[in-house]
C-alpha cells in the first residue's frame, strides 16, 4: 500500500494517455499484419478493438439512460428536462473514452474519477484482456514468440491490465 500512496494519479495521466494510444496502435497493428487462426478469431479480434472505441460511451449512456428514467419516472425525484439529459449524454461521451484520460484527471470531480475509472475498467475487459488472449493463442498457434512485434504487443496489453489495476486501486478511497 505505501508503493500505491507514492503516486500520484496527476503526475501519471500523461503516461497513462499515452500509454492507451499505445496498446490501441500495437493492437491494431497486430490484428492488420498477422493471420489469424480462423475467422472467428478475426471478428472476435476486430470486434473487442471496436468495443474499445465505442464501448465505455454507450456502457455510460445506456447507464445514464436507466439512471434518467428511475429518477423521472419512478421515484419522482426530479422532472425530465430533454436539454438537460442531452447534455449530460453528450458529457458522458466525450468523458468516456480511453482517450481523454489526462483531461479527466485534471479536474478534482468525483463523478468523473468513476467514469475515468470505469473507462480504464472498460478497456482492460473489453479490449486488453481479450487482445491478450486472442495474441497468445494466434502466437502459439503460428509459433511468432520470437517476433520483436508480437511480443511489444503482448506487453503492451500486460502493462495497461496492470496500469487499469492500479488506477482501480489508486482511485477508491476505501483501499486507501
Amino acid at each position: 500500500m505505501k508503493l500505491f500512496r507514492k503516486f500520484r494519479l496527476r503526475t501519471l495521466a500523461p503516461y497513462l494517455f499515452y500509454l492507451s494510444l499505445w496498446d490501441i496502435t500495437t493492437d491494431f497493428c497486430y490484428l492488420a499484419s498477422r493471420p489469424m487462426i480462423s475467422n472467428f478469431f478475426w471478428w472476435l479480434s476486430v470486434s473487442t478493438f471496436m468495443m474499445n472505441l465505442f464501448g465505455p460511451a454507450l456502457i455510460l449512456v445506456f447507464g445514464q439512460i436507466f439512471n434518467t428514467f428511475l429518477n423521472t419516472m419512478i421515484f419522482k425525484i426530479e422532472k425530465f428536462c430533454f436539454s438537460q439529459f442531452i447534455s449530460e449524454i453528450h458529457n458522458l461521451i466525450v468523458l468516456s473514452h480511453a482517450f481523454v484520460f489526462k483531461t479527466i484527471l485534471d479536474q478534482n470531480i468525483p463523478k468523473q474519477k468513476a467514469i475515468y475509472r470505469t473507462a480504464f475498467l472498460i478497456h482492460i475487459t473489453f479490449e486488453s484482456f481479450p487482445q491478450l488472449v486472442l495474441q497468445s493463442v494466434t502466437n502459439q498457434k503460428f509459433h511468432i514468440w520470437t517476433e520483436p512485434f508480437a511480443i511489444v504487443s503482448l506487453l503492451s496489453s500486460i502493462t495497461m491490465i496492470a496500469m487499469a489495476l492500479f488506477v482501480a486501486v489508486k482511485t477508491d478511497k476505501y483501499y486507501l
